[in-house]
């Protein structure tokens, strides 16, 4: 997942809060290894800590997991992997349509 981060934090400076809200959850069982990277890698959005049923219900077999809401908190894609350019390609396309 730290090869998708150059491209949430580019695509957080590059719209606006209400275009994108940008959130990390970290599958870390404890906060330690968290804070520690967020000393080494600052990031511009917030990162929280997942729960088995949150991995459970989204049924998140693989890290990065990626999902984008529209405005109206309704879920409009996902991706398991990281792809260059697909979670921007998401969200351009969401945003393009609202």
């Amino acid at each position: 997942c730290r090869q998708e981060l150059p491209e949430l934090k580019a695509l957080r400076e590059k719209y606006t809060p209400e275009q994108l809200v940008v959130l990390g959850i970290s599958v870390d069982e404890t906060p330690g290894p968290v804070r520690r990277f967020l000393q080494d890698e600052p990031l511009n959005y917030p990162v929280y800590m997942s729960s088995r049923d949150l991995l459970a219900a989204y049924q998140v077999t693989g890290v990065p997991y990626t999902v984008v809401y529209d405005r109206n908190g309704h879920q409009a894609d996902d991706m398991s992997g990281y792809a260059a350019g697909e979670v921007e390609a998401m969200v351009r396309n969401l945003v393009q349509e609202n």
